[in-house]
């Protein structure tokens, strides 16, 4: 589909706010391609790995919602520093996921934002692996349960450059008219739900509506925030003890993201 609605898509900005139709749509390809990718994976791998496994492939997928079945999970299986350091494991493949992302549309935003984010990605899996293999009172042997849904799905598709369109040009709107001290407030607040249409948005205003570096610290807000999210979720969705576990590791994984809007 994507062959036959690329070429005769405009491959111009349009309308004052500069919408480029080729553009948008190339960065809901760009998205879905990474998430297909491990889809694709999970499928040929059948559910083999466990919980850590899950958490590499759910985190290129979509960490929130591998967050909230890992949760899900630890109530049937109580093994909370498993579970939780599954979790922690999960939100760093997201900070490589963006960085990927962010390279191919933005290559000066992907620089600004290469340090913290191989760093992240770095203590995050190195710290969730750890973690995760610390003594339970029992041993463990969780085959994973992650079916993720296909994101080729046409309906998906469109709802993402929806909303990728809609927050691109709000952000636009809100600069021009408030200031780009507003784009920390609005990366703070999308943090609170699905960051990619916002950081992808991001890869076409900065360095054009807004310096890079404005783009950036955007973008370790928003994942930042959105760890902050994950938490909550593990405490709402998992096993007492497994919730409190993870969230306190996200809230502190959390905190080294914001600390590292020192060097941005």
């Amino acid at each position: 589909m994507t062959f036959v609605i690329l070429p005769i898509v405009p491959n111009q900005n349009l309308t004052p706010l500069n919408i480029n139709p080729f553009k948008t749509w190339l960065v809901v390809v760009a998205v879905s391609v990474v998430s297909y990718g491990s889809y694709v994976i999970n499928k040929l791998s059948k559910g083999k790995g466990g919980a850590l496994m899950t958490a590499v492939l759910g985190g290129a997928y979509s960490s929130t919602a591998t967050t909230i079945v890992l949760s899900r999970r630890s109530k049937e299986e109580i093994y909370p520093r498993y579970f939780s350091g599954s979790i922690l494991l999960s939100s760093s493949i997201m900070y490589l996921r963006i960085f990927i992302l962010v390279f191919v549309f933005n290559n000066a935003l992907s620089q600004k934002i290469l340090i913290p984010c191989l760093a992240l990605f770095i203590i995050g899996s190195a710290s969730g692996i750890i973690f995760s293999k610390i003594k339970e009172s029992k041993d463990h042997n969780i085959e994973g349960k992650y079916s993720p849904k296909n994101p080729l799905d046409i309906t998906s598709a469109v709802l993402f450059a929806f909303v990728f369109l809609i927050v691109l040009i709000s952000t636009e709107l809100f600069v021009r008219f408030l200031g780009t001290s507003l784009i920390y407030l609005i990366a703070a607040l999308m943090g609170f739900s699905d960051v990619d249409p916002f950081i992808m948005s991001l890869t076409q205003t900065s360095g054009k509506v807004f310096p890079v570096e404005v783009g950036a610290q955007a973008i370790i807000i928003a994942t930042s925030s959105n760890n902050i999210l994950k938490g909550v979720y593990s405490i709402i969705f998992g096993e007492k003890k497994t919730g409190m576990l993870s969230f306190l590791l996200l809230l502190v994984y959390s905190l080294m993201g914001f600390a590292f809007l020192i060097f941005l």
